[in-house]
């Protein structure tokens, strides 16, 4: 009976080649907010399930591609965590509009990970997006003068720059530089 079953099958299978579609695509993006990324960091991130490289770093608008030869199954791509250079994850993104054969995907951005059960013939495209945390410079400035009474008082007017932001105190001697990347800065006093 195991000769009948082959001539059946030769007799549904036309000669030449059989395209049998059991695979799909994956893509992961990076995205960093501002864009151009002024520090250019590079993300790197960890796969579970096969996918090859298992491993891989990204800058700001780079792409992993894997290409159409993923072979449908359960797939996981994680960010290693950036803190250290003053990223937070804020997005996880991925288009669905190429899923139509049953693909399912969830994001977890408080994990920095996207996994997905990739379907045949479908293309996973989600793209993680970073922004940069920066800090800010208080400047205060005060005065001893014999006409305003003992003590230090509030000096309005004085300019200070930072980093090629120049600045002028208020009423109250403060000015404040914000945006910065951190890190050690120089203020001057333009006397």
């Amino acid at each position: 009976s195991g000769n009948s079953a082959t001539a059946q099958m030769k007799d549904l299978v036309g000669p030449g080649d059989v395209d049998i579609a059991n695979c799909g695509r994956v893509i992961i993006r990076k995205v960093t907010d501002p864009s151009p990324d002024p520090t250019d960091t590079t993300f790197g991130y960890t796969t579970m399930g096969g996918l090859d490289p298992a491993t891989f770093g990204l800058k700001n608008g780079e792409a992993e591609d894997y290409g159409p030869e993923v072979f449908a199954g359960s797939y996981s791509v994680t960010e290693d965590d950036p803190s250290a250079d003053n990223f937070l994850l804020t997005d996880i993104n991925c288009d669905a509009s190429e899923t139509s054969n049953g693909t399912t995907i969830n994001t977890d951005t408080a994990t920095r990970t996207v996994s997905f059960d990739l379907a045949a013939q479908d293309t996973v495209d989600c793209t993680f997006t970073n922004t940069l945390q920066t800090g800010a410079i208080k400047i205060h400035k005060d005065r001893k003068h014999a006409a305003d009474g003992p003590g230090d008082h509030a000096h309005a007017g004085v300019e200070f720059t930072v980093d090629g932001t120049t600045v002028t105190t208020d009423a109250n001697g403060d000015a404040c530089v914000d945006g910065l990347i951190f890190g050690t800065y120089d203020v001057t006093e333009t006397v």
